[in-house]
Formats: C-alpha cells, sequence, structure tokens
C-alpha cells in the first residue's frame, strides 16, 4: 500500500500482509524462497554523494517507509528462505503513480522540483527491477537471508531527472522551484482533508520528509 488514511492502514497492508503470506508459507512446509519488494523508503535517505547500503542502519522518514521496514523484520524474523528487494523510483510503461505527473508537466514545458532541484536521486527501469526479482527468487543460495538495493548505477539530481525527461519529450523545461514552507503547507492541507474524508493519498505532511532530503 503505498497510499493510505493513516498509519495504522499502511502497517495493516504491508506488515501485516507480510506476516500473513509468512504464515502461509509456513503451512506449506516452509521451502518456498520469499522475495519481498520493499522500498528504498524503508532505508530512509542517504547522504550526498555516499550511495546507502543494505547495512542495517536504516532511518525511514515516513509513515510508508516505517510500514515497509516493519514488513521486513517480519520476514527477517520467519526461519524462512528469503530475499529483500529495495527499489527507487521506478519508471516505465503502464505508470500511474511515480513520474507519470512530471511527464505531465513537462509536455507544458514547465515542470516543479522540490527546493533547488540539487537532491540525488536514484531510479529504476520496470523491466530492469522485473528481472531483478526474478533472479531474488530463483539465482543460488548465497543471495538467501540478504536485503539489495536495486537501482540504475547513475545518480542524477532532481532538476537533471525533470530535464532529462523534458528532452526525451522535446521540450525544453522550465523549472519552478518550490520552497520547503511550501511544500510543508500545502502537503498539510492535502493530507488533512483525505484523513477527514477517510480517503487514501500519498500526499501528506509527512511526505516533505523525502523531498527536501540531500540523497536517496
Amino acid at each position: 500500500l503505498t497510499g493510505a488514511v493513516d498509519e495504522a492502514e499502511f502497517l495493516l497492508a504491508n506488515r501485516d500482509g507480510t506476516a500473513n503470506v509468512v504464515h502461509a508459507a509456513r503451512a506449506d512446509g516452509g521451502t518456498a524462497r520469499i522475495v519481498l519488494v520493499s522500498s528504498m523508503a524503508a532505508g530512509g535517505p542517504a547522504a550526498r554523494g555516499r550511495p546507502k547500503g543494505a547495512d542495517g542502519l536504516d532511518a525511514p522518514v515516513t509513515m510508508y517507509g516505517r510500514s515497509k521496514l516493519a514488513s521486513e523484520l517480519v520476514l527477517r524474523g520467519a526461519d524462512l528462505p528469503w530475499v529483500i528487494l529495495r527499489p527507487p523510483t521506478v519508471y516505465g510503461p503502464r505508470d500511474r503513480d511515480n513520474l507519470i505527473t512530471v511527464f505531465k508537466a513537462a509536455r507544458l514545458g514547465i515542470a516543479p522540483v522540490f527546493g533547488d532541484g540539487s537532491m540525488e536521486v536514484s531510479v529504476v527501469h520496470v523491466e530492469d527491477l522485473a528481472d531483478a526479482i526474478v533472479l531474488a527468487g530463483t539465482a543460488g543460495e548465497a543471495l538467501l537471508g540478504k536485503t539489495y538495493y536495486v537501482n540504475h548505477p547513475e545518480r542524477l539530481s532532481s532538476a537533471e531527472l525533470v530535464r532529462e525527461i523534458g528532452r526525451t519529450m522535446g521540450r525544453n523545461v522550465t523549472l519552478l522551484p518550490i520552497p520547503e514552507w511550501a511544500a510543508r503547507v500545502a502537503l498539510t492541507a492535502t493530507g488533512a482533508w483525505a484523513a477527514a474524508l477517510r480517503r487514501k493519498t500519498i500526499l501528506r505532511a509527512d511526505k516533505a520528509n523525502e523531498f527536501f532530503q540531500a540523497a536517496w
């Protein structure tokens, strides 16, 4: 679950749903390998210029990230064969939630970036992620019991990413910087509106904790 009414709903789907899978695997003999598609959000942000590794120094900054880390902890505590993958932003065909909004904005020749656009980001194409999931499920036993970040080796700034999207569409994109205070006000308002109506949303106050980091 990427959007929820509150943290309890995130945990119900991501943590408890994983626990249900673990329970089912145990009931079936406990020999099947479980591949958990977690998220970079579970580990938390990185320092600029220093890629984050799966070293256990996890510090998620959102409800979503905490629920994904909770799902990982459920699996790590199970006496079953498992592999955990932590993808960043996924792009490619059929995208409905990630970069599609940036493509739509770039088509108009203007696109927002959070802060000054210097945040370092990693991304992964959906087909590459699918290949990684298959490998995690089928490759040798040396992979078992480990957590892997799966992303392209290139690092981009958020501004470079937006400009690259513009270039693929034949557009020179003008960047519209969004200051942190404005983003926090807007996200607090949308989150409060969604909570009042009991509607799921990814646009809530703590999302700004992701948007204004040095690196992901």
